[in-house]
């Protein structure tokens, strides 16, 4: 099981759960785990090289990505576009 530690960036519009300059602990998993995990935090990456940390839902042939902060906004992705998939486990801020 692959784990990765990344930094949240500035732009991830996750408050207050998570926050600019936070550390997340991610572990690997697939898109077939959505099923049980939808609504989780994950660190996606994309087929593009973009990345970006949102809530996850599983929505049949795509991915539904929603942040927390702001409006709430939401974004739908083919699953054909998500490179690689991880959830967050843990996160640590520093003050």
């Amino acid at each position: 099981m692959e784990k990765i530690i990344i930094s949240v960036g500035s732009n991830a519009n996750m408050e207050p759960m998570l926050m600019s300059g936070d550390k997340v602990a991610c572990i690997k998993t697939d898109l077939e785990t959505l099923k049980f995990y939808g609504g989780y935090i994950h660190y996606v990456e994309l087929v593009n090289g973009l990345t970006t940390i949102r809530r996850v839902y599983d929505e049949g042939d795509s991915i539904k990505i929603k942040y927390d902060g702001g409006d709430g906004g939401s974004q739908m992705i083919p699953k054909k576009y998500v490179q690689a998939i991880y959830r967050v486990i843990a996160s640590a801020r520093t003050y």
